[in-house]
This record gives structure tokens, C-alpha cells and sequence, in this order.
């Protein structure tokens, strides 16, 4: 069984000679990280490739292997080169998040939000709409959105400070 999760793990890695990083080419998630299905469950591919290569991860400060992190030293986060990559807790990836300046101190909001479906003026005005009992469904329809997203903006769960 190794061996055949090693073949389709390396089938998908694509070497690139400048940075010495190894790219995954294969499924990307919403947070940049690859992965992939192993054994019927979703896994990380840096952490994959860290076991592959390396081992298993090891626990770290008492924590389970599950709060061990397995920190890229070259901040790709689709790299699985296990020369850049290293085990670590959680505070040390965020203490190299910060030393490495990739800490995002202000997150983003609203429509500069990279996520967002809606733009602020559409939430006042579905908002009102809902006042008035218009229908989450129709208007999910009408903005291009589930009807959840009309929902959480109707409720404040997100746009609170609208």
C-alpha cells in the first residue's frame, strides 16, 4: 500500500529548478494547500510528503500529532519538498509566519475579502428586502449566492458592521 501512495503522491509533483521547492499539481484547497485523498480520508500533502519521506510526525510538547505542524521553510505553501520541510508547534509556525512577515494582522473585510460573494451595497438592500419579507431563496437566486450567504448577511452573522 505504500508504495502505491507514493506512486500517485509523486505522480502528481512537478520539481522546479529555481527555488528547489517540489510543486503539487494536483487538488488545491481553498487556503493554498494541496491535498489529497489517502485511505478514504482527506490529508495534507506537505504533511504527506513529510511521512513519506521523513516519517512519521511526531508529537511535539505533549500535544497529539494532530497539533504537531509541519512548518515549510520556504513559504510555498503547495511545496512537498521534505528538505524544506520541518516539524514544529503551533507557536513556532506562527512565530516564522511573523518573522517571515506573513502574518496578516488586519484580515480582510467586507468585499476586499478574497471570499466574498457580495458587495456592501447589495447587503443593505437585501437586508431591507428581507425587512419587508422578500424571500432568502429568490433573492440567493437573483445575487448568485446560497441562500445561506443571504441568510448569514440578513442575521449579521457576517457584514456585522453594516
Amino acid at each position: 500500500m505504500q508504495g502505491e501512495i507514493f506512486e500517485r503522491f509523486m505522480a502528481k509533483v512537478s520539481p522546479e529548478s529555481n527555488s528547489g521547492c517540489w510543486l503539487w499539481k494536483g487538488a488545491i484547497s481553498s487556503t493554498g494547500y494541496g491535498h489529497c485523498v489517502v485511505d478514504g480520508r482527506l490529508v495534507k500533502v506537505h504533511r504527506l510528503a513529510y511521512e513519506l519521506f521523513k516519517g512519521p510526525i511526531k508529537l511535539l510538547n505533549g500535544s497529539d500529532c494532530r497539533g504537531t505542524c509541519v512548518i515549510h521553510s520556504c513559504d510555498n505553501p503547495i511545496c512537498v519538498n521534505p528538505d524544506h520541510l520541518r516539524l514544529g508547534t503551533h507557536r513556532d509556525n506562527m512565530d516564522d509566519k511573523r518573522e517571515r512577515n506573513r502574518f496578516v494582522s488586519n484580515p480582510l473585510y467586507g468585499e476586499d475579502h478574497q471570499n466574498a460573494k457580495l458587495k456592501a451595497a447589495e447587503v443593505v438592500v437585501i437586508r431591507r428586502r428581507a425587512a419587508i419579507g422578500d424571500s432568502h431563496c429568490q433573492m440567493a437566486k437573483e445575487y448568485g449566492v446560497t441562500q445561506a450567504t443571504v441568510r448569514d448577511a440578513v442575521v449579521r452573522r457576517t457584514w456585522k458592521w453594516l
